[in-house]
């Protein structure tokens, strides 16, 4: 019989932090202004780290059960970082400058957020319930996805 491989999961589901939309807004190591709290110390890893270090055995899995709140924001991290990565190899982009800038431009465009048409991950994420929630979510995506 054939073991099934686990998916990897986010450290932070048993974190007690604001939520918006089903998803956790965790602390980020960033130095970009926004609503996420602020890790100072570089050697401690956040979402960022862990969306970069599972990304490559999660983006091989057909499916994902979620843990928690924070595996939500492990998943749409995933998912921008490989819409970045296809906007980069169309755009042929070759040296760090111009990757740099395309990112910059990919982490201004506006996000649409779950409950609106071409919000691509419906299933997993719950509408805002006002607009103050699709506000915070908004602006920690932003955040997070400049960073």
């Amino acid at each position: 019989k054939q073991k099934k491989m686990p998916t990897y999961h986010s450290s932070f589901n048993a974190v007690k932090v604001q939520q918006a939309c089903g998803c956790s807004l965790l602390p980020l190591k960033t130095k970009v202004k926004g609503p996420a709290m602020r890790i100072s110390d570089d050697k401690t890893l956040d979402v960022i780290d862990e969306v970069l270090k599972f990304y490559r055995p999660n983006v091989l899995f057909t499916s994902f059960e979620v843990h928690g709140s924070a595996d939500r924001t492990l998943i749409y991290l995933t998912f921008y970082v490989q819409y970045c990565l296809q906007k980069l190899m169309r755009k042929r982009i070759t040296n760090q400058n111009d990757a740099d800038k395309l990112l910059f431009q990919l982490g201004q465009e506006r996000i649409v957020t779950p409950g609106e048409n071409g919000f691509l991950l419906q299933g997993f994420f719950a509408e805002p319930r006002s607009t103050s929630e699709s506000n915070s979510w908004q602006a920690y995506f932003k955040q997070a996805r400049i960073e």
